[in-house]
């Protein structure tokens, strides 16, 4: 079974998702339902971490639906935002650290990511 975000609705495509709704308030709020059984499925989550944080929002807003419903999820990343803060420099946050934290909080059996540290805007890695 397989959930998505809107950061890699693209990626989907075709395939067939479960069934679940995330969607948005007038005010812009951010709303995750898991609309069928997925007590003790092994799920897979596809998302991006990428600008704007929403992104993030959404995804941490469906992990914690499926894990509220019993689901034993496993999380793909092709693209983890937030990746290239890495490093403990006195006075900035580790965000990298802290988003790793979050998702601990969900207890995901496998996370899979595919672009670490992408291709800057200049080409180089």
């Amino acid at each position: 079974m397989i959930f998505y975000t809107n950061s890699t609705k693209h990626l989907v495509g075709q395939l067939k998702t479960g069934k679940f709704v995330l969607k948005r308030f007038s005010d812009g709020e951010i709303y995750a339902k898991i609309e069928e059984n997925v007590k003790n499925k092994s799920v897979w989550v596809v998302a991006s971490t990428f600008a704007p944080a929403d992104n993030l929002l959404e995804l941490v807003f469906l992990l914690d639906a499926l894990k509220r419903c019993g689901a034993k999820t496993n999380l793909i990343v092709p693209y983890f935002g937030y990746s290239r803060q890495d490093r403990i420099v006195e006075g900035e946050c580790f965000s990298s650290k802290l988003i790793c934290g979050w998702l601990k909080n969900f207890n995901l059996k496998k996370i899979i990511t595919l672009n670490i540290h992408g291709v800057s805007s200049t080409g180089h890695k």
